[in-house]
């Protein structure tokens, strides 16, 4: 065996590889651009003047985008395999046609996958949840709304109409146990919903279509550090993307989050949405903090809908709110996909993204910043004064936090009976009660307020 033609294509590999690396970013924004392309093409909204002059911008630059790819991808290959040419040139024997399926040639390829995958294990408890490939697919396909809708319509236009299906949707402010509520509901078998298998294609949920076989991952800690645990098969706040699509983020403005209505439209799309993601006859489960900006209409025009309403006490949740937006700000600071992230999904309540709901305390809100444990107060007091007069509805169920840590069991079986679906919780809660903070910077006025308006809610939850 000619062990110098091993090296050389040992060398010529790792070449190749470290250059694709080179190159990566470069086929990246090419596959970003050429899906934008597509994204105006198929845009049915826009009207054929703007269309024409969107497309004749963004072709330029994905034309661009391919010439530079295509000139570094050849000017890469040339550059890898010059060690061969240099061996053949040493050796006499420049007019060989080079063999890539020698015996060499795969000792030597061998060895240098064998490098890189030894590298590769050392490095793997250090990476990100998301590789570079990831982040791609995930840029293109919720980015570009218009083919999510593209991708909705033709699932969804050979579904047959069929009677609303019944809807569970937990909600309330940010950090008071929706997430931990809903898993419990989940548990139970009786409900299906949105999980995270089905990120990053949210418009076409169940399609079978998986970035990487992790299905069977263990589940792990969340971000927040609440020790709520998720994984691939977990329910969350997934669904705000379709309304965000759908409605073209008409209530997302640029500080704040806006009050909406839901159209018979919307609502019939969202209906067909639901089959695309339920089991036959099963009831639809979801977590959603957002809920509040279309509550009234959604409501009123969709009877199917029955609300689990969390509840905190207020000083806790603002520590715990406070506490997440400092977290998650410096987690985006060091890794801004995770911020973009947030965004596709419109998450929100805390970190770089911060956007308040526009209710009735807003300008209240506003007045102190997002680092004052008194902006998360009167966030609060922003929430849940406007959410009172929907906690009132028949349809509505108010669950206590406290109560829903201190006394699981009873919580469970008081929801299971005004749901009328057998949840059968057995476990208690694995979270702590809640602590309070120093009261030394807040507002006085601002807690009193806030702690009648708890009281309230607390005796409409025992009702």
């Amino acid at each position: 065996m000619d062990w110098i033609k091993v090296i050389c294509f040992l060398i010529t590999t790792e070449l190749f590889i470290f250059g694709l690396k080179f190159i990566e970013p470069l086929f990246f924004k090419l596959a970003i651009k050429a899906t934008t392309l597509l994204n105006i093409l198929i845009d049915k909204e826009l009207d054929e003047d703007e269309k024409q002059s969107q497309l004749l911008k963004n072709i330029g630059g994905v034309l661009s985008s391919t010439f530079i790819f295509l000139f570094c991808f050849i000017a890469l290959i040339l550059f890898a395999i010059s060690p061969l040419y240099i061996n053949l040139y040493f050796q006499g024997e420049l007019d060989t046609v080079i063999n890539f399926f020698s015996f060499e040639a795969l000792i030597g390829m061998a060895s240098s996958f064998g490098i890189h995958r030894a590298i590769r294990s050392r490095k793997k408890k250090q990476q990100s949840d998301y590789g570079n490939w990831s982040k791609l697919f995930h840029r293109i396909t919720l980015n570009n709304y218009n083919i999510g809708k593209f991708l909705f319509k033709s699932k969804t236009k050979k579904l047959k109409a069929k009677q609303k299906r019944d809807k569970v949707i937990v909600s309330g402010l940010a950090r008071s146990g929706t997430s931990a509520f809903t898993q419990k509901l989940y548990e139970s078998g009786k409900f299906s919903s949105l999980t995270y298998a089905s990120v990053p294609f949210l418009m076409s949920p169940q399609t079978g279509i998986k970035l990487s076989g992790n299905s069977n991952k263990k589940q792990k800690e969340r971000a927040h550090g609440d020790k709520v645990m998720f994984g691939v098969n977990s329910t969350e706040a997934l669904e705000e993307y379709f309304f965000k699509v759908m409605t073209n983020d008409r209530f997302i403005g640029e500080q704040e989050l806006q009050e909406y209505s839901v159209s018979e439209g919307l609502a019939n799309d969202y209906e067909n949405y639901l089959q695309l993601i339920c089991k036959e006859s099963s009831t639809y489960l979801t977590k959603n903090n957002n809920f509040i900006l279309r509550a009234k209409s959604h409501l009123e025009i969709d009877q199917q809908v029955k609300l689990i309403l969390m509840v905190r006490n207020p000083l806790a949740q603002a520590e715990s709110l406070l506490n997440q937006h400092l977290r998650f700000s410096q987690i985006q600071e060091e890794d801004p996909f995770t911020l973009e992230y947030m965004n596709w999904l419109a998450h929100h309540e805390f970190g770089k993204g911060h956007k308040p709901f526009h209710l009735k305390h807003f300008d209240q809100v506003m007045a102190y910043e997002s680092t004052d444990i008194n902006h998360w107060l009167a966030s609060w007091l922003n929430y849940y004064d406007y959410a009172l007069q929907i906690a009132k509805k028949e349809n509505t169920t108010i669950v206590i936090y406290e109560d829903f840590v201190e006394k699981p069991i009873e919580v469970f079986k008081s929801v299971s009976s005004k749901l009328g679906i057998e949840l059968g919780a057995k476990t208690e809660s694995k979270f702590k009660p809640s602590q309070y903070i120093d009261r030394a910077n807040l507002n006085e006025d601002l807690i009193q307020e806030c702690s009648k308006l708890y009281q309230k809610y607390v005796e409409l939850s025992r009702n």
